[in-house]
Formats: C-alpha cells, structure tokens, sequence
C-alpha cells in the first residue's frame, strides 16, 4: 500500500480467521519499503505531469519490481507461503468513473504462485460509485467496538470512518475525506525548514498558533467537503491545498507557522467528527506530536488515542488491504459509497484477480 503521502510503500502480512462479515484478521507482522528513487516520479505522475506512454509503464513495471522486493523480504525472513496478495497501487488519477492505480503485475506474477488482486475500486465506480473511501468495511472488521467510535487516519488526506457501537452493522458504517493534511504539514516542511518533514512536530511545538489565522484556514481547509450527499474524492485530484499555506507566510516566526497549521488542521478534524465520540488516530499525521495533542485540546470531553488492537499508526493502512482483499475474494462489495451500496447481486468479484493455473 502506498497512500497520497507517496513516502513509503507498506507491506502487511494477515491471517484471516472465517469469512464474510464475520471474518476477523490478525496482524502478524509490518514493514515499510522506501520509495527511494521511484518517489519523485510517482509523485510527478500523481501531480498530472506529462510523460510518454513508454515513461508510465517503465514507471509501473519498476513499481511492480519494489513490490516483489517488498513482499518477498518479509515472507521469505518469516517463511511464510501467502494465499493471497493483494495490491493497491498507487492513485495517479480519480475522477470516476475513471481511475487509475499505477502498478504493472509483471514482475509479481513471475515471482509468486498465489492469488493477486488489485484495482478494488472499479466495482463500485463501475455501478455508479466514488470507488471511495475504500477503507471503512476493514475498519468495521478490525476495530469496531461496544460504543460508537471513529477512525482517524492522518495520511496525505485525513479521511475518517464512523462505526457505530455494538448494537449497530455494517450497514450503519459511514466514510468520508476531511481535508488535506499530511500534504500540507510535508509541504510547510519543505518551504520553511527545508526538510522533508518537521519531525515529531519539534519545531511546531516551540511556536504560539494565532488564533485567527487557525480559524480562517480550519473553515477554508476542505469545506466543500461537508456537504456528504455528493461525495467528493481526495485522490490525485489536484486538491491539496498548497495555496492555503500561503497565508501562513504573513507570519515572521517559522515555527508560528507550523503550529498554527497544526492548530487549524485539528479545528477541521474536530468540526467533522462526533464530539463524544471516541477517536482513535492512524497515519503519518501521528508522529507529528505537535498535530496530535491539537487534537487531544480541542476534545478534552472525549476520548483520543493512536492505534488500537494491535495495531500501530503506521499499520492500518497496509492491513486493511489485505483485509479488503479477503473480503473481496469472499464476494463482498467493499465500498459503501455511491449507488452500489444498494447492490448485494453483482455479476463480479471486486478487483482484478489473477489467480495460479493450479
């Protein structure tokens, strides 16, 4: 899995324990491959910049080979023969019902003598859907609980899912981006510090946020989002929001920058969720301490955490695709969004499935 950040590329192995709905998932082990010299070229791609044809499939095909490596790194170190692989590529372009995944399954189909199946969004696009969020029936497998929670990933985009307590089904689980964040936190970094991060929030939490500066962007960050009867995609499509950290620059202290950007991405995660409800944090965002105690001020009355079950931050998102994947393979439709929500008797599985001649 490698999500709109482009900064690593994650590798989760899970064994899947029943099926359906009712499947559970451990997690037995987690390791994130750098993207090393693939990172500037994927992240020009997803940036629309033109290349030739022979250029894109160049580009799949080594992104193709680093999955191998990845893989087979941590199957063969723990000797473990996987049943199913199950691969999401990375998002270059979203604008259903168009889309598109790069990765080129070459390389995986000479190495690996098992299932594979990629591109699970097309289903749902295919019926009318977002192909998106993708993430919230694994998040009702893996982390569902007694009362009402929600799902908090602080990826490129922080996006969240909504589960609902004991007495509540899939059915009740809801899913939607919120704004840009990790890509503004990277990008400030990058413009202020020169560095490709601001690592742990160091330097955020040695600044004061200015309140009104805070205000304005947490209502200008991702607003359009708020209206969920049409559902807007945060993949790929341009919409990062760069340009908000503009603002930020009438500030004279660096590190004023970076803590009222903090400050404002928690205002606009806060407005978006549940007040009382439980948040439970995922993503790079985590790492950044100065984004997640925001988060924690401004909820003093409820409950926040990072991971839970067993599972780190900086692991959910490559479990929940082997989670997505099992789930497609048992003929679930994965995705709530859209006019397939309403589908149960479609003529496919979800994905593209490869499967071994024996």
């Amino acid at each position: 899995m490698t999500g709109t950040s482009i900064d690593a590329l994650d590798v989760a192995i899970a064994r899947i324990h029943g099926a359906g709905l009712e499947m559970r998932a451990e997690l037995i082990a987690v390791e994130q491959t750098p993207l090393g010299a693939l990172k500037a070229p994927l992240r020009a791609a997803a940036d629309q910049t033109p290349m030739s044809a022979l250029e894109f499939a160049r580009l799949a095909h080594r992104f193709g080979r680093l999955h191998v490596e990845a893989v087979s790194s941590l199957t063969e170190r723990l000797g473990i023969t996987p049943d199913l692989i199950c691969l999401h590529g990375q998002t270059v372009a979203h604008e259903p019902p168009v889309g598109w995944a790069l990765l080129d399954t070459t390389p995986l189909l000479a190495h690996f003598e098992c299932r594979i199946v990629t591109e699970l969004r097309h289903l749902d696009m295919a019926h009318g859907g977002q192909g998106a969020p993708i993430s919230p029936l694994a998040d009702w497998i893996l982390f569902r609980g007694e009362r009402p929670r929600t799902i908090v990933n602080l990826g490129g985009f922080c996006n969240i899912t909504s589960l609902p307590g004991v007495s509540g089904g899939w059915s009740q689980v809801t899913g939607r981006d919120v704004c840009p964040c990790n890509h503004l936190l990277d990008e400030g970094a990058r413009r202020w510090l020169g560095a490709p991060m601001d690592h742990n929030g160091t330097r955020a939490m040695r600044g004061t946020a200015n309140p009104a500066l805070s205000v304005e962007l947490a209502e200008t960050m991702g607003a359009h989002r708020d209206d969920t009867s049409e559902p807007t995609r945060a993949l790929a499509q341009g919409d990062e929001g760069r340009a908000l950290l503009d603002r930020l620059e009438s500030l004279p202290a660096v590190e004023d920058r970076l803590a009222t950007l903090t400050s404002a991405l928690a205002m606009r995660l806060c407005r978006a969720v549940t007040p009382d409800e439980e948040l439970v944090l995922f993503g790079g965002g985590t790492f950044n301490q100065a984004l997640v105690d925001d988060i924690a001020d401004a909820r003093r009355s409820a409950p926040t955490r990072t991971g839970l079950n067993d599972v780190t931050p900086s692991a959910r998102e490559a479990l929940v695709m082997a989670v997505l994947g099992a789930c497609a393979e048992d003929g679930l439709m994965i995705t709530p969004s859209g006019a397939s929500s309403q589908l149960r008797n479609v003529a496919h599985l979800a994905g593209k499935w490869l499967w071994p001649a024996r």
